[in-house]
């Protein structure tokens, strides 16, 4: 299977707190997630993507209709440091970008997720390196935003990434490896979802050689 392409474009907003931003969200989607054997997605798993660029960040923007949401308990810690949910994936449903310029061969990448009360971890996966983990002592300086409307069973969720966390130079960078997820359900995921299909098995999400790929446009 030929990895999917999706073009992102520069951002109709300065930031996703400008009023324009809200338009947004009605603009019709960009891809859609699959489960990660390539099946279509049932109704009340839908889960779209939109991606904007500007100079300084990437900003992915996921809608995720569900019916029910696993959540963090309260107890689960967040690292006074940096804000972080260690192991996120294993308390929460998540939204996931994996993403790093010529990923599949250099097999460097950022691991992004957002949960729906608004947890989040970073991690820089360096699969040569370090096969079996990634760095979790690693942050992006990202921002993440997350919220839930209970009343229509949507989850909508922010990533805003900076250009220079991902090692690219925007200015120059025309394609970067990419892929998005989402997992929900017990220990990450009873239901696996991805852009690019990646079938199933241990670390799935991490096979470098189905990550799609972005188009960074000047427009």
């Amino acid at each position: 299977m030929i990895p999917p392409t999706l073009n992102v474009p520069r951002a109709p907003f300065r930031s996703p707190d400008d009023k324009a931003f809200a338009a947004i969200w009605s603009q019709p989607a960009m891809a859609s997630l699959t489960f990660a054997d390539g099946t279509p997605a049932p109704a009340h798993l839908q889960t779209e993507i939109r991606v904007f660029h500007n100079t300084r960040m990437l900003f992915v923007l996921f809608t995720a209709i569900f019916e029910d949401l696993r959540i963090a308990p309260a107890y689960v810690p967040t690292e006074p440091g940096n804000g972080k949910t260690l192991k996120l994936w294993e308390h929460s449903d998540v939204l996931e970008c994996f993403i790093g310029p010529n990923a599949a061969v250099a097999r460097r990448y950022k691991e992004f997720q957002v949960a729906p009360d608004g947890r989040f971890v970073d991690i820089a996966v360096d699969r040569v390196a370090n096969p079996h983990s990634g760095d979790m002592a690693w942050s992006a300086g990202a921002r993440f935003t997350s919220t839930v409307d209970v009343l229509s069973k949507t989850w909508r969720a922010v990533m805003e990434i900076p250009w220079e966390a991902l090692e690219v130079d925007s200015s120059r960078a025309s394609v970067v490896e990419c892929n998005f997820y989402r997992a929900t359900g017990k220990f990450h995921g009873d239901e696996l979802l991805a852009w690019s299909p990646t079938g199933y098995g241990e670390k799935c999400f991490h096979r470098v050689e189905h990550f799609g790929r972005l188009q960074i446009l000047d427009y």
